[in-house]
């Protein structure tokens, strides 16, 4: 059997087969790498006024910001008790609100022109009066007389609504005349549907 050994390890060797040494396998560039290094992770800047929002993402703004959601369900970041009034706030009630009259005159949804209000309110931290046209009955009419085009003021300081058939520009002026008497009319916005 040696003999069988010895013609074996001959003819490799003369075949050009080499027989490796027992070992580790080493390859030539081996160690001679550095790891990467891995990516730093970076946290996304906090959202600011005007951002757009997911749900999670507004459940975490810091104190001072709220999110509005707007008809078209996206959320936009507001600043509680801002100078300027979101222009953002402003676009969307009004356009629901005018939208809202356009679709339906008959009934355009007078709790719905409350919901607008209070909603831009409670995300901006004004009170939001919602001045819009409304087809239906005057307060002191039982329900039986004769529907009239309507003005309301809705969400007025004193918080009840007010309404006229004299038109929009009695709205204004009896709205005008309310933060005149209150004693800090900074802390309302008039929003006009025309």
């Amino acid at each position: 059997m040696r003999h069988f050994a010895g013609v074996l390890l001959g003819s490799l060797l003369l075949t050009g087969c080499a027989v490796a040494a027992p070992g580790p396998a080493v390859s030539p560039s081996a160690g001679t790498q550095e790891p990467a290094p891995a990516p730093e992770e970076t946290e996304p800047p906090a959202p600011a006024e005007g951002d757009v929002v997911t749900l999670d993402q507004a459940k975490e703004l810091p104190e001072g910001l709220n999110a509005y959601k707007r008809g078209d369900g996206t959320r936009v970041v507001v600043a509680e008790n801002a100078g300027e009034f979101p222009e953002a706030v402003r676009q969307d009630v009004i356009s629901r609100a005018a939208a809202s009259w356009v679709q339906n005159p008959e009934a355009p949804g007078f709790g719905g022109y409350h919901m607008l209000a209070d909603d831009a309110s409670r995300a901006t931290g004004k009170h939001v009066v919602l001045i819009a046209p409304f087809h239906g009955y005057l307060a002191d009419d039982p329900g039986d007389g004769p529907s009239y085009d309507i003005w309301l003021a809705i969400n007025k300081p004193d918080g009840l609504g007010y309404q006229t058939v004299s038109g929009k520009a009695e709205v204004l002026a009896w709205v005008q005349a309310a933060f005149d008497a209150s004693p800090d009319p900074s802390i309302y916005e008039v929003l006009v549907v025309e």
